[in-house]
């Protein structure tokens, strides 16, 4: 008796070891992470400096450090730098 080809292809099974599996997975995340990091670190830089030019307009405006770290989660070296910007002593 001769089976169909669709039942004979159904009957079959490819069988991938799981650590194949997972080594794919991984080879692929970091292609796309390789891919991708130039642009994450220009955005974190980009955001970076937004929250620098926050944190000089709220120095300007009286804001207190603790309130100024709060709201920008910069460091407080960040921020001391930034605050003497602001002030003039470093140009």
């Amino acid at each position: 008796m001769t089976k169909k080809i669709e039942e004979v292809s159904c009957d079959s099974e490819i069988i991938i070891p799981d650590d194949l599996v997972k080594q794919k997975e991984i080879d692929d995340l970091n292609v796309y992470m390789d891919a991708i990091e130039p642009k994450n670190a220009g955005i974190r830089e980009g955001t970076k400096e937004e929250k620098i030019a926050v944190a000089k307009d709220m120095f300007k405006k009286g804001v207190g450090i603790d309130e100024i770290v709060e709201y920008t989660g910069l460091s407080d070296a960040e921020l001391e730098k930034v605050e003497k910007e602001v002030l003039g002593i470093i140009f």
